[in-house]
């Protein structure tokens, strides 16, 4: 029974949950005394470096996928995108960061996608952006 479980694979409904547990982006959440509706708040009307490069890369963004045909979407994505580079200036965005994200979005909230995006970026792999 272990080895089908094991094959199976984590249930959709769970991976979101178990992605930030085992990223540590529950606790990079939690240390950051800082929520990310303060954060948007914080930063909005903010210019950044990155937003020409973020706009060009929501339209590129899973193209094909239903989800990304609907502004909403690009919109959420270019909110986390966009508040990720601000608060952290000196990682900012590169491309490639919009794809992780974007399939985050599929899968979990807007909040949820920006700590386990921080947590990837920061802390599993650190240096690679």
């Amino acid at each position: 029974k272990m080895r089908l479980l094991l094959r199976l694979g984590i249930p959709p409904e769970l991976r979101h949950r178990v992605w930030r547990l085992t990223t540590g982006s529950f606790q990079k959440q939690k240390q950051a005394c800082v929520t990310y509706d303060e954060l948007l708040k914080r930063y909005d009307g903010v210019p950044s470096l990155f937003d020409d490069q973020i706009k060009k890369d929501l339209n590129r963004t899973l193209p094909g996928h239903d989800r990304y045909s609907q502004e909403e979407a690009k919109a959420a994505l270019g909110r986390v995108l966009g508040c990720y580079a601000r608060w952290q200036p000196t990682i900012g965005y590169c491309q490639g960061m919009n794809f992780v994200c974007g399939i985050l979005l599929l899968i979990m909230a807007e909040e949820d996608t920006f700590w386990l995006l921080a947590a990837i970026v920061e802390d599993v792999l650190p240096g690679f952006y």
